[in-house]
């Protein structure tokens, strides 16, 4: 048991969760409690008593932290877990030797890790919580790396008049394709096909 949680037994359950309340110093609003035993009038001068388990409400941060570190265990990854509150949502941040196993190819473990870690943490909070998983900076090494294709690409469609399709990217990765894209004149983008092999086509437009 934790400093964090205690069990107390009461003649009612008020009473039980006041004593549980000043025993943490808690306010009822910061803990999750649960009453464990309930017991009845069995004979007579035997009063009702009840048990109250009392702890401490886990916060996203810690909840995000918690899951992330016991994916990492049971995948058996030596990788270091750091989460902070952004204005989007709880960025996790995994670093360490198992960083790269973390990512996978063209970032798909990364995406299914950040869906599983989602799901996850999300279960038991109050108010939905984006969660959004990056590995040694690898976002933002390939946000930069999709924005130079892009922009190479553009040239190239513009310099030929020909279409050109991009190899399969999920849908993060397309976005930021469309995103340079839409900046150019004379060009537009689309997407076709079926996940996992999702692309991105970069057209001339028509004058």
């Amino acid at each position: 048991m934790s400093e964090w949680e205690v069990t107390i037994e009461g003649k009612s359950e008020t009473e039980a969760v006041e004593a549980a309340l000043n025993q943490l110093g808690l306010r009822k609003d910061q803990v999750e409690l649960e009453i464990i035993k309930n017991k009845g009038l069995l004979s007579l001068g035997k009063s009702k008593s009840i048990t109250v388990k009392a702890r401490l409400k886990e916060t996203a941060l810690a909840r995000a932290n918690r899951i992330a570190s016991q994916i990492a265990k049971l995948a058996k990854l030596e990788i270091e877990v750091q989460v902070e509150e952004t204005e989007q949502g709880l960025l996790v941040k995994l670093s360490g030797p198992d960083s790269a196993l973390a990512i996978g190819r063209h970032g798909l473990t990364l995406i299914a890790l950040q869906t599983i870690l989602g799901i996850a943490i999300n279960k038991e909070l109050p108010d939905y919580k984006r969660v959004i998983v990056d590995v040694d900076g690898y976002r933002e090494r390939r946000k930069k790396s999709l924005e130079s294709l892009a922009e190479k690409t553009v040239g190239r469609v513009l310099a030929r008049n020909e279409p050109v399709v991009l190899q399969p990217m999920n849908s993060y990765e397309r976005m930021i394709v469309h995103s340079v894209v839409s900046q150019y004149q004379g060009v537009s983008s689309s997407s076709s096909g079926e996940e996992p092999n999702r692309q991105v086509t970069i057209s001339p437009e028509e004058s």
